[in-house]
C-alpha cells in the first residue's frame, strides 16, 4: 500500500503496485504511472497523437500537469472535466512549500 499518494478521481489513498511503475486505486481502480523523479522544469508533457480517439466521460476529472499537446488527426472528445496545470518554477515551489512547512 502506498500512503503518500492521493487519487485524484475518489480522495483515497490506498493503492495496489503494478508492473511498470503503476499503482491502481483499491477504490475506483484508476490507474496512475509513478514517477521517482520530478517533472523538469519544463514540466511533464502529456501528448495525443495523430490517429488517437480519447474520450473523456461525463464523469471524468482529469488533471494533467505540465503540457499538454493534441497532434493533428486525433479525435478528442471532453465530456467531464479536464484541468491542466501549468508548474511554477521549481525554486519557488520548494520556497513556498518550506514557508508552509513552517507556518509563514
Amino acid at each position: 500500500m502506498l500512503d503518500k499518494l492521493k487519487c485524484t478521481q475518489c480522495g483515497a489513498t490506498a493503492f495496489d503496485e503494478l508492473p511498470g511503475n503503476q499503482v491502481r486505486c483499491q477504490y475506483c481502480q484508476t490507474t496512475y504511472v509513478r514517477r521517482n523523479e520530478p517533472a523538469s522544469s519544463t514540466g511533464a508533457r502529456v501528448v495525443i497523437g495523430k490517429g488517437a480517439h480519447v474520450v473523456f466521460g461525463a464523469n471524468a476529472k482529469v488533471v494533467i500537469k505540465g503540457k499538454l499537446e493534441i497532434e493533428d488527426g486525433a479525435d478528442v472528445q471532453i465530456n467531464g472535466s479536464l484541468e491542466l496545470v501549468e508548474p511554477g518554477d521549481p525554486v519557488l515551489i520548494q520556497q513556498a512549500r518550506d514557508r508552509v512547512s513552517r507556518g509563514d
